[in-house]
């Protein structure tokens, strides 16, 4: 299967899911009765970071509100945070006293690339009826950690790279670029191995001269560009 059909396989599940999800929460509130506001709603999700490193803290708030004349937010019924397997949408944190918040944070929670959603299902009382409604798919991005340790000698600029979760990128290549002209250009690619540590030298320089590195992206995580650094021989 190309990844081009992949894709697409993907985006018609989001959307068929989506449709379906909708469908149910918009009949979940059930039929205003007489005396009884109906209040039409809907729900936003918003990230703390569009991007974040892998085990590094994020947070996302799910709001439901409220239109039309005499309502007010719902205060009954669930919001919900979800996120995409792939097949289906899992619910991954509730506002307990119900109402219109939820939150999902975390500095060990956004350990890949996900989609995520918030759905309120609806809910009613004596005096209000809220319809149920979806936000749109919000995709949280995540990169690979990376720490950098100069192991530079008096005979060459070097560096020892550490890529985290090795797993992620072993046998892949890293690409080095140089700074040259105002413009970044191709240096070397290097293959990670199975370790996700490295050594790796650079051109012997006693003044400095600035390289970055950028990964690709796969298995779960966004390509990502780390640097610029200096490479000094000692």
């Amino acid at each position: 299967m190309t990844a081009i059909s992949m894709r697409r396989r993907l985006a018609t599940g989001i959307a068929s899911a989506f449709v379906a999800a909708t469908a149910l929460v918009a009949t979940s509130a059930g039929t205003a009765h007489a005396g009884v506001t109906a209040c039409a709603t809907s729900v936003t999700l918003k990230a703390s970071y569009k991007t974040n490193e892998f085990r590094g803290y994020n947070s996302l708030t799910a709001d439901t509100t409220s239109s039309g004349a005499g309502c007010t937010d719902p205060y009954v019924g669930n919001t919900v945070i979800q996120r995409w397997t792939g097949s289906a949408w899992v619910n991954v944190a509730m506002n307990s006293s119900g109402g219109s918040y939820a939150y999902y944070y975390g500095a060990d929670k956004f350990n890949a690339t996900t989609t995520y959603r918030a759905v309120y299902g609806g809910g009613a009382n004596s005096s209000y009826s809220w319809s149920g409604s979806a936000s749109a798919s919000l995709r949280v991005n995540v990169i690979r950690k990376v720490a950098v340790a100069d192991r530079s000698t008096r005979r060459a600029s070097a560096a020892l790279f550490t890529i985290k979760p090795a797993a992620s990128i072993k046998g892949k290549r890293a690409l080095f670029q140089v700074r040259k002209g105002g413009a970044w250009r191709t240096y070397k690619r290097v293959t990670v191995p199975s370790t996700g540590r490295f050594v790796t030298t650079f051109a012997n320089s006693r003044t400095g001269i600035k390289y970055r590195m950028i990964l690709p992206a796969g298995s779960g995580f966004a390509k990502s560009v780390h640097g610029p650094f200096t490479a000094t021989r000692r």
